[in-house]
């Protein structure tokens, strides 16, 4: 729950943004998404989880997979 935006226009708006539009997002909630709504989630995110189901290891899998094919970041 964002306080001012929904998670869905945070996602549209970074999908169209750089440096943001590649940016791997990792989807967690408790909703009961919409046919619709799980199906734009899975096209513009990385993962989607559901908190009613086991998501700790899945999670953990995936960000270190995607950690490791991460380009360098230079501070």
């Amino acid at each position: 729950m964002l306080p001012k935006v929904s998670g869905f226009e945070l996602l549209a708006e970074w999908r169209l943004e750089a440096p943001y539009a590649d940016l791997p997002v990792f989807v967690l909630t408790s909703k009961d998404l919409t046919g619709e709504e799980e199906q734009y989630l899975r096209k513009h995110a990385e993962s989607l989880f559901h908190k009613k189901q086991s998501w700790q290891q899945e999670l953990s899998e995936q960000l270190q997979r995607v950690l490791k094919i991460a380009p360098a970041v230079k501070l």
